[in-house]
């Protein structure tokens, strides 16, 4: 009989050390948990701060560009990226020319591959942009002219 207690006070004690470990496994488990929903709080507040940031640069340099706008307008300084702008379209727009030219060429039929759909895209997207900025800048020109009486 002695033994037999044994051996029920020794399963008894392996029950209560797998109840034990079950409890911890199940405390661990609610600690991970709660940990992840602090991380996840902590990471929506950092988010948040970042943004606020972000926000006060963006306001202050609108606030800078707008009290520079009339240096960007003057005459000195809008002439020449007007210049510019119309320059790089023209040379963009002369350049996918030459490109199509030299590729139709019957000189080139041999070597000529197949555009890929890549540069297919890229060659449209340069080719709308440079029209674009050619139309940007005659419409400030025009919209210039007619604010202010003069080119």
């Amino acid at each position: 009989m002695s033994q037999n207690s044994e051996s029920i006070s020794a399963e008894m004690e392996v029950g209560n050390a797998v109840e034990t470990q079950e409890k911890q496994e199940r405390r661990m488990g609610l600690i991970s948990l709660s940990a992840l929903g602090m991380a996840v709080i902590e990471a929506a507040c950092a988010f948040l701060i970042l943004a606020n940031g972000i926000a006060t640069v963006l306001g202050l340099s609108a606030v800078t560009v707008a009290g520079g706008a009339s240096l960007l307008h003057s005459d000195p300084i809008r002439y020449p990226l007007l210049t510019l702008a119309s320059l790089g379209a023209l040379l963009n727009l002369f350049s996918q020319a030459n490109a199509w030219r030299l590729r139709n060429d019957p000189a080139a039929a041999w070597r000529r591959r197949p555009l890929t759909t890549k540069q297919k895209r890229r060659n449209a997207m340069v080719l709308a942009l440079s029209i674009l900025t050619l139309v940007i800048v005659t419409a400030e020109l025009w919209a210039h002219a007619q604010m202010h009486a003069r080119i």
